[in-house]
């Protein structure tokens, strides 16, 4: 069998468990806006998500940065059918659950490229921690999650695509006090693992979207942000905020 149908099976056989679990566990009603899957049935779910596993595997295989681990295919995928489901409020544990996922399946279709070596995307390094800065893997800095970019006409936590950013993602503001369109961040939609060190992952959902989860540089005087951010604190009597605009409802 060839390693395209491989990767496929893999992918399709990862989506469904995944999606079987998860509308066991919270239902319809929060796939999209807490899980981030789609909807509205298993089946669509299923293969949206095997989709994407697919165009992301087959892209680097292509460029020769995957390392494929046919033999954990298994262990992923009764990984992620026998997820534990907690009950309560999907947003109290749904960070544990993304991070589940990628411990259990993230190894079958890693990268391969090391510390300053060459890469497209984030996923073609070997380190889950590193990021693709400008064609090279490299670890995350605070610096990174500072940087203005461009997003103009997308609502609050939107993630643009944006190769300027050492991230290549740009979050969106959407309206804010400081009148700026976006901020330069890393997707840490798998883990707060995928953030750098002493930094936050924040989640922010906006208008009953899916969340989106951004890294984000932490702060406690607005003189420790740049590029016009505010040290934003989500609880007014946190100590540690960090920086962000300030959003207008």
């Amino acid at each position: 069998m060839s390693v395209e149908a491989q990767l496929r099976i893999f992918c399709e056989r990862a989506a469904r468990a995944k999606c079987v679990w998860a509308f066991d566990c919270v239902g319809s009603g929060q796939i999209h806006t807490q899980l981030g899957l789609s909807g509205p049935e298993i089946d669509d779910c299923a293969a949206a998500d095997a989709e994407a596993c697919l165009a992301d595997a087959t892209d680097r295989l292509g460029r020769e940065t995957l390392d494929f681990a046919d033999d954990a295919v298994g262990a992923c995928e009764a990984g992620l059918r026998g997820a534990p489901c907690p009950g309560g409020a999907v947003s109290e544990w749904v960070e544990d659950w993304r991070r589940n996922v990628f411990q259990r399946c993230g190894g079958v279709v890693r990268g391969t490229q090391l510390d300053g070596e060459g890469c497209v995307v984030r996923n073609d390094c070997r380190d889950p921690a590193h990021i693709c800065a400008l064609g090279n893997c490299r670890a995350g800095t605070t610096q990174d999650l500072m940087g203005s970019c461009t997003a103009e006409g997308e609502q609050a936590g939107d993630m643009n695509a944006d190769p300027l950013c050492p991230g290549q993602v740009c979050a969106a503001f959407g309206p804010n006090e400081e009148m700026l369109d976006g901020v330069c961040t890393i997707d840490c939609s798998d883990g707060r693992h995928r953030c750098p060190q002493g930094t936050a992952c924040l989640q922010l959902s906006v208008n009953g979207q899916a969340a989106n989860w951004l890294c984000t540089a932490p702060c406690t005087l607005p003189q420790h942000c740049q590029n016009g951010l505010s040290c934003v604190r989500s609880d007014p009597a946190a100590e540690e905020g960090y920086c962000f605009a300030t959003l207008v409802e």
